[in-house]
């Protein structure tokens, strides 16, 4: 293997806190299976709902943002 891939490698399962072997699996499964645009898309809008919730009963004086 490539040392620079090795090192990706590395540092991808350090930063997740998984093994090489798991960090590569996920790279060929996103290769060989890219993830739908659309459901990322709806999982940050979630993701952004979540957040604004969470801001709102931190500061509800905040103005609400509607989507």
């Amino acid at each position: 293997m490539p040392d620079e891939i090795a090192d990706l490698l590395e540092q991808k399962a350090a930063e997740l806190q998984i093994s090489k072997s798991q960090v590569a699996l996920m790279a060929l499964k996103n290769l060989l299976k890219p993830p739908d645009p659309a459901d990322e898309l709806s999982e940050v809008k979630q993701q952004l709902a979540t957040l604004a919730a969470a801001m709102a009963r931190i500061s509800p004086d905040l103005p609400q943002r509607r989507s």
